[in-house]
């Protein structure tokens, strides 16, 4: 079992990340893959384990449930700021 451990600080960080996945997972069911087979969603984030090994795990899933390509890419975090700035139009969605 894999056990991830945050810091009081955090929680609201991972209740977003949370909602957000839910929602979309939760819009996607309601819409069917039919609907969003070939769309590819790029999302940027930093390379810790606390929003990038999530995302990475459960992008699987989401694609045969929506039939969505998921891609994400991953930065160090001291690059992330950075990275948005210069390369705005290359994501969907960046956590």
């Amino acid at each position: 079992m894999y056990e991830l451990e945050v810091t009081h600080e955090e929680v609201p960080f991972v209740i977003s990340l949370t909602l957000v996945l839910a929602l979309l997972l939760g819009a996607v069911g309601v819409a069917g893959q039919d609907q969003f087979a070939g769309v590819k969603i790029t999302v940027l984030t930093f390379d810790g384990p606390q929003v990038a090994e999530p995302l990475q795990r459960h992008a699987p899933e989401f694609q045969a449930l929506t039939g969505q390509e998921v891609t994400v890419v991953t930065v160090p975090f001291a690059d992330l700021y950075q990275t948005i700035l210069t390369r705005p139009g290359d994501w969907h969605l960046q956590l």
